[in-house]
């Protein structure tokens, strides 16, 4: 039994890590699921944003009377559409992202079986 306690003791330990990689696996997983909701809220909010914005432009046409007024709030409407359209794009790029890498770490592969059956 002497020879054996080593490759018990070895077997014991990669069944240990085993468990460990699946747990920190679902860890990563779990976290990876919480940023993709995290941009997908932030496209939704970008494009509740874009179309604010649009509709303002849209009603610029009731200062048609005051040029002025009507020039430096579409000038100032516009400035804000492109920066929600670039925040939208890199919202996009970044879930995108995110998505990617959870992808390479998703798994359906259930809990490693132990010895004992526990996890």
């Amino acid at each position: 039994t002497d020879l054996l306690t080593p490759v018990v003791q070895d077997a014991i330990l990669v069944e240990d890590n085993a468990v460990a990689t699946w747990q920190y696996q679902q860890e990563v997983t779990a976290r990876l699921i919480q940023c993709c909701a995290f941009y997908d809220a932030e496209i939704a909010r970008q494009e509740e944003r874009i179309g604010d914005i649009s509709r303002a432009l849209e009603n610029l046409q009731e200062y048609k009377n005051n040029k002025a007024f009507e020039q430096k709030a579409r000038a100032t409407l516009n400035a804000s559409l492109t920066d929600a359209q670039n925040c939208l794009n890199e919202a996009k790029l970044a879930k995108h992202r995110f998505e990617m890498e959870l992808g390479r770490w998703s798994t359906t592969e259930s809990a490693p079986a132990t010895a004992n059956n526990e996890v």
